[in-house]
């Protein structure tokens, strides 16, 4: 069993390495979404789970944006940043969010909270982190609702690993299911993140993406949180709500909530 002292240290460590600069990737962000993992995990009967998978899902959660650059991997690859290099211009920042949770375990005895764990409990609990953390990848976001939609995998035995993905990726791009002073807030906090990325593009001559683009209208900018909900959110979440119509409804209609506000 892990000590507190060591659990304690390892996530001092990964909050030291989100950057307080980020308006929206920041440690805040990553606490969110681990709590949401954790609601869940809980409280919604998306999935049967063992206590193994729910220790990974929650390390997942909380180190998925670690040492985010506040830029995103079309960036990172246009300007073949180190990382970009680093990782084959392939889920970039993800493939990074993984390496620097593990290192961060490794780094020191008092901070490796994997040291207790049989070999074959490591290797589980390590693939179920890696994946849940590449799942965050948007690029990833229209095949995995097509698929789950295709063969009602949930649905489905030995559907762990499917389960445990679209759960990590639902809290990451969570952050409208909530009251309107949250919502509202985190919408200025990513709108903040796209404007400076932005000015990163136009300084290092690369292609601004159009989302991030003249975000100065708040027409501009409704639209973009509108399309957000209607064509990413609302399809995944309504996946986890065909599952617990009575825990994830009310947080769908939290969503509606949100969409009117704009």
């Amino acid at each position: 069993c892990v000590s507190d002292e060591v659990v304690v240290n390892f996530i001092r460590g990964i909050c030291q390495q989100y950057r307080v600069t980020n308006a929206y990737h920041n440690f805040t962000h990553a606490f969110a979404v681990m709590h949401m993992v954790f609601s869940l995990v809980r409280k919604a009967k998306i999935y049967p789970l063992g206590q193994l998978d729910v220790l990974a899902m929650l390390v997942a959660a909380v180190c998925h944006d670690v040492d985010h650059p506040g830029t995103d991997n079309d960036f990172e690859v246009q300007c073949q940043t180190d990382l970009a290099i680093t990782y084959n211009d392939t889920s970039v920042l993800e493939n990074h969010h993984v390496a620097t949770c593990f290192r961060t375990a490794r780094q020191s005895d008092d901070h490796n909270i994997f040291d207790e764990l049989e070999k074959k409990a490591y290797k589980h609990t390590r693939r179920v982190i890696i994946e849940c953390i590449i799942s965050t990848d948007m690029k990833n976001h229209f095949t995995m609702v097509a698929e789950i939609e295709k063969t009602n995998s949930l649905a489905s035995d030995h559907k762990e690993a499917t389960a445990m993905n679209l759960m990590m990726h639902a809290a990451d791009i969570g952050s409208l299911l909530g009251p309107a002073p949250h919502t509202l807030e985190w919408t200025d906090r990513v709108m903040s993140e796209f404007d400076e990325q932005a000015r990163k593009c136009r300084e290092a001559g690369a292609s601004v993406p159009a989302h991030m683009a003249d975000l100065g209208s708040e027409g501009k900018r409704a639209k973009l949180q509108v399309d957000f909900i209607d064509y990413i959110v609302t399809p995944l979440w309504k996946l986890l709500e065909a599952k617990d119509q009575k825990n994830v409804g009310p947080l769908l209609g939290m969503l509606a909530e949100a969409r009117a506000n704009f």
